[in-house]
């Protein structure tokens, strides 16, 4: 990466930043952590841009320079230390704003990039203009950091899709995975849910005149275990585009959701309570 520290041309003023791995392939997953991390350096080194074999000296820059990695490791810090939460933290980033607070520093700003790598407008912003944007309505989940008990999370929802990426992050154990295997499982994930999007659009389009499809429609979404997201993603394009029936199909799903979704819980509910269900 070349760095021009004073944004003058000036071959004098440019430093080339070297990040050496062990790995032959890897680093490249981690294009916009490690530019992040360059364009703060840039400012740190820019101080010395008139000398810069005092570099080594200067305890701060010396510091800054050691700690390239932490773009990198965050992720295997954040996946280790909150494995309960993991589940939650993923269907939390996916669908909602996140706010956190308590920690230190470190942690705080580790949390902060495992959602920023994980979350929907990232990745979908590039691929397919998808954004899932936050309305005024939408939830503000709380995650506090405590030293006893990991995460505090105002929010316990948890989605089959989350629980089975969560595994896939932690299947292979702590002493055998690390940051590069975690993003290349987040990045397979990402195209998991791009496929599932344009899976979807076609058979929203079906959908608009055939009720089968519609039935298609939602058998799909089921097989997800991803149904919140996807419906959502859906539903922010359409009123994006002012496609006036393709957002009446979608309402008609997350309608139909909800209510399987009480119905579900309200035959728990009373399983749970020794009644029994009803056969109707």
């Amino acid at each position: 990466c070349l760095l021009d520290l004073e944004d003058s041309g000036d071959e004098s003023n440019k430093v080339i930043l070297c990040c050496l791995s062990k790995r032959n392939v890897g680093l490249e997953l981690f294009i916009q952590e490690l530019d992040a991390y360059a364009e703060r350096l840039r400012g740190v080194l820019r101080k010395f841009s008139n000398n810069l074999m005092n570099i080594s000296q200067d305890h701060v820059t010396t510091k800054v320079l050691q700690s390239w990695t932490k773009s990198i490791s965050y992720l295997k810090n954040v996946v280790f230390k909150y494995q309960a939460d993991l589940p939650i933290l993923l269907h939390t980033t996916l669908i909602n704003e996140v706010k956190i607070s308590g920690g230190d520093e470190n942690t705080v700003w580790e949390l902060h990039q495992f959602i920023k790598a994980c979350s929907v407008d990232i990745f979908m912003k590039d691929q397919t203009s998808l954004l899932l944007d936050i309305d005024d309505d939408s939830e503000v989940v709380t995650i506090n950091v405590t030293e006893s008990s990991g995460l505090e999370i105002s929010s316990k929802d948890k989605s089959e899709f989350s629980e089975k990426w969560a595994e896939a992050l932690t299947s292979k154990g702590v002493s055998d995975t690390d940051s590069f295997y975690l993003k290349h499982v987040i990045e397979i994930v990402k195209l998991k849910i791009i496929q599932h999007m344009n899976v979807l659009k076609r058979l929203l389009r079906d959908a608009e005149t055939n009720y089968y499809a519609l039935y298609k429609c939602y058998s799909f979404l089921k097989s997800t275990g991803n149904i919140e997201l996807l419906l959502e993603c859906s539903m922010n394009e359409a009123r994006t585009q002012q496609e006036s029936e393709t957002l009446a199909v979608l309402l008609a799903l997350k309608e139909y959701y909800v209510q399987k979704t009480v119905s579900n819980a309200v035959q728990s509910n009373s399983t749970g309570n020794g009644a029994t269900p009803s056969t109707n």
